[in-house]
């Protein structure tokens, strides 16, 4: 299973870590959130090279436009739409499939 971070702030995705679990950054740092077409077609560009499965998650980090923009191009890679939303009560990612 991969986990594609939409946002990698250099924040702990340890809770993510398990065997066969691919993580992969869709953006690193602060993005120009402006440049919004470019961005989406890198983050295409990084479904497509990391060969995205309907099994597989964005995890919500970042700046509202940049999930936004991964969720976009996820339904345009695989149909589905699937995301890890961190859970600071407990310190895990809960998943959430086929939205």
């Amino acid at each position: 299973m991969k986990y594609f971070i939409v946002n990698n702030n250099y924040h702990d995705f340890s809770a993510l870590q398990g065997d066969g679990v691919v993580l992969v950054d869709l953006t690193e740092g602060k993005p120009n959130i402006f440049h919004t077409e470019r961005i989406k077609n890198e983050m295409l560009a990084k479904m497509r090279k990391h060969e995205m499965t309907k099994d597989d998650f964005i995890v919500v980090s970042g700046a509202g436009v940049l999930n936004a923009l991964a969720a976009v191009a996820m339904k345009e890679v695989v149909g589905v739409l699937n995301v890890a939303l961190y859970n600071s009560n407990d310190r895990s990612y809960k998943r959430r499939r086929n939205l």
